[in-house]
């Protein structure tokens, strides 16, 4: 078994645990009012005030087509020289773990389950736990988002500010 470090954020959306790598986000925080801005993509869902900055905000669950349940935070990241907020339901870990790469099979599994984009995924990891010496699977699996392809690749929508 190959066992990787990984600095990630993990998250929830809709009972789906994802993730995204810790360079990619800046902070995390309760969500606050949107304002909707007509002719956006969908999952473009306007702007907010964050922490004196206005930016744009994604629903995170309608830009990989999962249903959003319950409380909402912003994740804000910084991608591509653009920050934009991501709502997402809830957070759930943000540290350096050790995980292992998911089967492939397993993984097409789960895209098939939630009916998810593969393209909006770069890997599935599971988490690892050492005990004495040894490293053992703790059924704790994840996908990690492909941040670039989630965030950026149609933010040629994007709201410009100005």
């Amino acid at each position: 078994m190959r066992i990787y470090r990984r600095e990630l954020f993990i998250f929830d959306i809709g009972g789906v645990p994802l993730a995204l790598r810790m360079e990619d986000v800046e902070y995390i925080l309760p969500a606050s009012e949107i304002t909707s801005v007509p002719k956006t993509a969908q999952f473009v869902l306007g702007l907010a005030a964050v922490r004196g900055k206005i930016m744009s905000v994604i629903d995170g669950g309608l830009r990989l087509r999962i249903q959003r349940q319950g409380t909402s935070y912003f994740v804000v990241c910084h991608v591509r020289g653009n920050t934009t907020a991501v709502l997402i339901n809830r957070p759930l870990e943000a540290k350096n773990l050790s995980v292992k790469k998911i089967e492939s099979s397993d993984v097409e599994r789960i895209l098939a389950r939630h009916k998810l984009n593969p393209k909006m995924f770069s890997a599935a990891w599971e988490i690892l736990k050492k005990k004495d010496s040894h490293w053992s699977e703790t059924g704790r699996k994840f996908l990690e988002i492909n941040t670039d392809q989630f965030v950026s690749d149609q933010m040629a929508s994007k709201i410009i500010v100005g």
